[in-house]
């Protein structure tokens, strides 16, 4: 029986003994409403010339994470995930497999993911930054986000790139219809919005999207407009596919619309390659970005201006898609009748405007050589060979009887002239005969861009007319009446 007394004494401390070691809701006193408080970190806040492998943050009191892979934003976001581990009072970040960029700025966001143990208080820290470079980038920008969507369950994400190093990407927390991004440095930004519905941190064809390009910093908030994609698919004739133009600006993208026989072109995003290359990873693999034809670099004759003057000579201003540096000496040649040299001394050649070769010549010039190697651009590279021939220019007369001005272009032979025709007029343009095709877009805001629709603001957008098999005819104007899809 003493034994027993003994067993059931034993037993008795022991039970206590572990309910007092189990952590608890207390019972009773004020309830905790504070948040867990950093109290230290393994380096200091806005630390610079520094590498770490591992960064562990300090709390005053037990705390608990949640999905901190997902909710623990590290921007620029490394191309191999960090781990996370926690104590009972600490959470580890370890970048010891994470490669990380020389001279860059990183922050760690925290938002939502860290509350105390009992009551789930959310801790609301500032952003906490590091350098592996002399400073601390401190832009900081703010973006307002203009949806079109009525859903409740909005889960919209940024990404932004630099164009100094264009694999770079920044991401921040959407909050109350917008976005607050810090640590970044001046360098001119590519910012695209969407709608992770399915929060597969991927832009499907289904979800909103917006862009913006920023080519100067501002402390003003950035709206940034979505737009439903599915209303912006660009379709092709020869291959078997949708292709959403991201990376050219519109008169590029027309070109290789045309050049691919895509049409319903709507919208475009300028950037460099590299950008475009991280923005198409975000993208769902339903489409395609044409951002492998972005500007070409190879010179080419955008526009000639042919005119006559007082009977005497022939005027020719050919402008060309890029500045003009040099031009070689008695390196454009002039030909007459049975092909003979004009004499240099008879042909004035001058440059304007910087892209525009001005060439004046006797009337009797029937051919004029501009050869590969005639002219030098401010990107050395070269054009091809240009002839120009007097008795082969043919002349348009474009007419807009619409209420806004028309943009675009008009193409041959791989050459492009441009054209811009008011409300209620006809523009005139003389160009080297042949059969044309032409892109047309209305710009109903005269920004000389296409703009894509905001249909929350009750804007629909700009229209695009695409025409083919545009004759010209070497006696009469070739008349064209440009009149928009109703």
């Amino acid at each position: 029986m003493k034994n027993n007394s003994i067993f059931f004494y034993i037993a008795f401390i022991v039970l206590i003994v572990q309910s007092c070691a189990q952590p608890a809701t207390p019972t009773g006193g004020e309830k905790d409403t504070k948040p867990p408080v950093i109290i230290e970190s393994t380096i200091p806040n806005k630390a610079i010339n520094t590498t770490p492998k591992l960064i562990t943050f300090y709390f005053d009191e037990n705390v608990k994470i949640t999905n901190p892979e997902k909710n623990i934003f590290i921007s620029p976001m490394p191309s191999v995930s960090p781990k996370f581990t926690k104590t009972n009072k600490s959470l580890t970040i370890d970048f010891r497999q994470v490669p990380l960029n020389t001279n860059t700025t990183y922050t760690i966001q925290f938002n939502e993911a860290i509350a105390d143990l009992n009551e789930n208080n959310v801790g609301n820290y500032n952003t906490f930054f590091f350098s592996t470079g002399t400073k601390i980038d401190s832009l900081n920008l703010n973006f307002q986000v203009k949806k079109i969507s009525t859903s409740k369950k909005d889960n919209y994400k940024i990404i932004c790139t630099n164009s100094s190093n264009p694999l770079d990407t920044f991401t921040g927390l959407y909050q109350k219809n917008s976005f607050h991004l810090s640590g970044l440095n001046s360098d001119s930004k590519t910012i695209l919005i969407y709608n992770d519905a399915n929060n597969n941190n991927t832009a499907d064809d289904n979800e909103e999207i917006g862009y913006k390009n920023l080519s100067a910093t501002t402390t003003d908030t950035i709206t940034i407009y979505t737009y439903n994609r599915a209303k912006h698919i660009v379709e092709t004739k020869i291959m078997n596919g949708q292709y959403y133009l991201i990376g050219l600006n519109p008169t590029y993208a027309n070109y290789v619309a045309k050049s691919l026989n895509i049409h319903h072109i709507k919208d475009t995003l300028f950037s460099n390659k590299k950008v475009i290359d991280n923005i198409k990873s975000m993208l769902s693999k339903e489409y395609y970005i044409i951002s492998e034809l972005a500007e070409s670099k190879t010179p080419y004759v955008s526009q000639v201006i042919h005119q006559t003057e007082d009977s005497i000579s022939h005027t020719y201003s050919i402008t060309y898609n890029q500045n003009i540096q040099s031009i070689i000496n008695d390196s454009i040649r002039c030909y007459s009748t049975y092909d003979s040299l004009i004499s240099n001394e008879t042909i004035s050649i001058t440059i304007t405007d910087s892209n525009t070769l001005n060439i004046r010549t006797p009337l009797n010039v029937t051919r004029i050589n501009i050869p590969a190697n005639g002219i030098r651009f401010s990107n050395t590279l070269r054009n091809k060979t240009t002839e120009l021939k007097p008795e082969s220019l043919c002349t348009f007369a474009f007419t807009n009887p619409g209420e806004f001005a028309l943009r675009g272009e008009i193409s041959y032979n791989n050459n492009k002239y441009l054209v811009s025709i008011e409300p209620k007029t006809t523009a005139t343009l003389r160009v080297p005969c042949g059969t044309y095709s032409g892109t047309f877009y209305e710009d109903k805001n005269n920004n000389y861009e296409l703009n894509a629709p905001v249909p929350k603001e009750g804007i629909a957008g700009e229209q695009l007319l695409l025409l083919e098999k545009m004759l010209t005819n070497p006696n009469l104007e070739s008349n064209i009446v440009l009149k928009m899809p109703e």
